[in-house]
């Protein structure tokens, strides 16, 4: 229970201390300058003290700089979290929140404090994407603190992205996606103005693989007389190699069009080893000119260029050629199961939600297969004067080809 005393009884004259007990039954004192200030405080503290916590594994008095550290430590001992992750989550922590709530116990954390310092981030500037970041490092953190080491019992960080309008749903967003007739427009256009990166992004349109999937592929992924490739690694922040994002490897289907193009590859990479006096094929697939795995930055200008010359949107990236994929294959009538394996989402009902423009299609033949269970005998509308339907055998349903049939009859000119 949290209990309000004045200063001068406690050699604080002037000041108003508040003694209270925390969660896990550790008594502490606090002292403000004035009575209102405790009261809040006091308010703050009541419920927490009633929700019990296990014992702490850590000194209650802790501050934020030294849970950090220690944090820190655990996340970089657990080998389940990805090095990009890692890099993430101590940029933010010592670029932030450890220059200004270093010093404070982390009990004392204050919620109102959090959101200024995220509103101030805002004001001066700075991304809300990234503001977002620094905000989902600390919450994650002080879970922790809750959770595991038992020294707090709320968390002041939840909730603050709604209240700062940093929340969105990604799924829910705008698909940017090309059409069959613009993919062809763009990739013929790669073909020409950027061959070079030409057989990446036929291998990113024809299997939906995202782009750091794509750039960390080596030739030991490639199981080409199958047509099948392993998706075992990505490129991810600042290009560090880590897994996939769903955290294991997944297998995907190539074209005709695409392991034909991965079989020229080969030729052109083994003769740019002996131009280059290389001693072995470099391991990554889709290379630089010096062998080294093509630069994100670099290929995102290509990939800007190809579209300006296209005369496609410049609204699209990268990312809009895995869209094109999934919604190709979707509208033509691929099952969302195959497509959802093909893209390595955690459950068929993520990829409905982001590609239910192109699951609806046109759904006027399916209703006309209703006609065909008309009964012989007549029905009330027969009778009634309107014309009968003759009845036809109910055929089984077409097998669908493969999307990118048009593609591949084309093998011989790309």
């Amino acid at each position: 229970m949290a209990k309000i005393v004045k200063g001068e009884d406690r050699g604080r004259p002037g000041r108003w201390l508040v003694d209270y007990r925390d969660g896990a039954g550790v008594r502490h004192w606090r002292t403000f300058d004035s009575k209102r200030e405790a009261e809040d405080f006091a308010d703050q503290q009541r419920p927490r003290a009633r929700q019990r916590a296990g014992r702490p594994k850590v000194d209650t008095r802790i501050k934020l700089a030294a849970y950090v550290t220690r944090w820190l430590a655990i996340v970089d001992a657990n080998p389940t979290v990805k090095p990009a992750t890692k890099h993430i989550y101590r940029r933010a922590l010592e670029t932030l929140w450890v220059p200004r709530f270093g010093a404070i116990r982390l009990q004392w954390l204050e919620r109102d404090a959090l959101r200024a310092c995220l509103q101030g981030e805002l004001t001066a500037g700075r991304a809300p994407n990234t503001v977002a970041i620094q905000l989902a490092v600390l919450r994650t953190m002080l879970q922790h603190a809750i959770v595991e080491d038992c020294v707090l019992t709320v968390n002041p960080a939840a909730g603050l992205g709604k209240v700062l309008g940093l929340t969105r749903d990604r799924l829910s967003e705008d698909v940017q996606a090309l059409d069959r007739a613009e993919l062809t427009r763009f990739l013929e256009t790669a073909r020409r103005v950027a061959p070079r990166y030409y057989p990446l992004l036929l291998f990113l349109a024809r299997t939906g693989a995202r782009g750091g999937e794509a750039r960390a592929l080596q030739w030991a992924d490639l199981d080409l007389p199958r047509r099948k490739a392993t998706i075992a690694r990505t490129f991810g922040f600042r290009d560090l190699v880590g897994r996939p994002k769903s955290g294991k490897p997944r297998k995907v289907d190539l074209t005709p069009q695409l392991v034909e193009v991965l079989r020229r590859l080969q030729i052109v990479r083994a003769e740019e080893k002996l131009k280059a006096g290389r001693p072995t094929l470099p391991e990554w697939v889709f290379t630089e000119a010096d062998g080294r795995p093509i630069e994100r930055r670099r290929f995102e200008r290509a990939f800007a260029r190809i579209l300006k010359t296209a005369e496609l949107p410049a609204h699209h990236t990268p990312h809009s050629l895995r869209h094109s994929y999934a919604s190709i294959l979707i509208s033509e009538g691929v099952s969302p199961v195959y497509v959802s394996k093909q893209l390595g989402h955690s459950s068929v009902a993520i990829t409905t939600r982001v590609y239910t423009e192109w699951l609806d299609g046109d759904s006027t033949p399916l209703v006309h297969r209703l006609d065909d269970v008309t009964p012989r005998g007549g029905s009330k509308l027969v009778a009634a004067g309107e014309p009968s339907l003759s009845p036809r055998p109910v055929s089984a349903s077409p097998r669908i080809m493969p999307p990118c049939r048009e593609a591949e009859s084309s093998t011989s000119r790309s």
